[in-house]
């Protein structure tokens, strides 16, 4: 399932950053948590776009339809005792980080 979130999280990247753009994927571990981060130098979002962003379906100002991508990525994270948390502005891109309790995990290949 965090493979999914990832694979979202990357493919939502990669459609908002213009050609010549970047799409970045860091991760950080502390004593207590992982931060997987995903950072895009796409258009940005506004405060009111990030408020909305979990929210199911929607329509965006240029007539675009949200689908369910964040909004199941959120459940998943939680599911796992962890957040999906986003930081933007327009004109300077956002960056999405999934951010999990630290444990043993076991990942499937």
């Amino acid at each position: 399932r965090l493979r999914r979130v990832l694979d979202n999280l990357l493919d939502n990247a990669r459609r908002h950053t213009p050609a010549g753009g970047e799409v970045r994927l860091g991760a950080q571990a502390t004593d207590t948590e992982i931060r997987i981060r995903v950072q895009d130098t796409g258009p940005g979002l506004s405060p009111e776009q990030q408020a909305r962003l979990f929210e199911p379906y929607g329509r965006r100002k240029d007539g675009t339809s949200r689908g369910l991508g964040l909004l199941i990525s959120q459940a998943i994270a939680r599911a796992h005792g962890g957040r999906l948390e986003v930081t933007s502005a327009p004109g300077q891109g956002s960056t999405f980080t999934l951010i999990l309790p630290r444990r043993e995990v076991q990942f499937d290949d």
